[in-house]
């Protein structure tokens, strides 16, 4: 009875920590718009890809985007003439609309 109780403790305890794992590798569907910060339209082609990966993607014509993530994990957003962003992915943030600040504009 002994070996067995020791068993099943094991058991339970693999089992929280394959749980432990999950919540914190929690995947969800990021989206959003990227825009000028200055006038406000949208911009395609920006390139979003999520840091020390190789997943990423690009905004469509009218500007948006989405992406699988981890909750935790860093969007790079960067964009030919404006100001690279970093946004970390908040486990409540499952759209996000970002501002790109134009460097050409700043010059």
């Amino acid at each position: 009875m002994n070996k067995h109780f020791t068993f099943l403790k094991g058991v339970m305890v693999l089992l929280l920590a394959v749980f432990s794992l999950t919540a914190v590798g929690q995947e969800i569907t990021a989206s959003g718009t990227v825009f000028d910060a200055v006038d406000g339209s949208s911009l395609p082609g920006v390139t979003v890809l999520v840091q020390n990966t190789t997943s990423g993607t690009t905004t469509d014509i009218d500007g948006n985007f989405s992406i699988d993530v981890s909750v935790g994990s860093v969007l790079e957003f960067s964009y030919v003439g404006y100001q690279k962003q970093l946004v970390t992915v908040q486990s409540s943030a499952k759209i996000l609309n970002q501002q790109l600040p134009g460097l050409a504009k700043l010059l």
